[in-house]
């Protein structure tokens, strides 16, 4: 009589099981972690969080290159409303209710520089003065921008006359491109534009 006969059905049954619940044990798939990196951009430069993960936070300087371009693309667009007189295309930028007050502002100032005759608005550089705080896809962050640009007064200028600007954006890092702007005066010396009595 060999050992396992010895032992008798069930124990070598038992047995017979144990060894296949190991063996299950030791090539089972592992757990989907859930702590996994941020997934593929959902633009260039910026990571969002994969479903299931928690998002950790968006360093600025992992934003910085696509978040100036977006800037630079805003106030072109702006400059080319002013140009026009597109009321619609020269507010748009600046949000919704919350921002009646900027909204009401911006409307004076664009009827302002369509009055004077501005024309051949330029934009001279851009450089960032506060930087965004870190933040998790999802949340808006503010930063602070000085813009220089030049423009001209039609039949008066014969040469650009250059003035800064500040402006303050708001925007998600996995979306920079949908930004607003939500704060805006002059640097410096104000331009015509800007006086209320002209």
């Amino acid at each position: 009589m060999t050992r396992w006969a010895a032992l008798g059905r069930p124990a070598v049954t038992a047995v017979a099981a144990s060894a296949c619940l190991a063996l299950t044990a030791c090539t089972a798939t592992a757990p989907e972690r859930t702590d996994a990196p941020i997934s593929a951009p959902a633009s260039p430069g910026v990571a969002t969080p994969s479903p299931g993960a928690v998002a950790a936070d968006i360093p600025p300087e992992r934003w910085a290159a696509v978040r100036l371009q977006s800037v630079a693309s805003l106030v072109r667009a702006r400059l080319s409303a002013a140009e026009r007189d597109d009321t619609r295309a020269w507010l748009a930028p600046l949000g919704g209710p919350s921002q009646a007050a900027l909204r009401r502002a911006q409307g004076a100032v664009l009827q302002r520089m369509d009055a004077i005759g501005v024309e051949d608005l330029e934009l001279a550089d851009l450089r960032e003065t506060t930087a965004p705080v870190p933040a998790p896809p999802g949340t808006s962050v503010e930063w602070d921008v000085r813009v220089s640009l030049s423009y001209r007064i039609r039949d008066f200028d014969t040469a650009p006359r250059a003035f800064d600007l500040d402006l303050t954006f708001k925007a998600d890092p996995v979306r920079p491109q949908q930004l607003g702007i939500t704060a805006s005066a002059p640097s410096g010396r104000p331009q015509p534009w800007d006086l209320d009595g002209l």
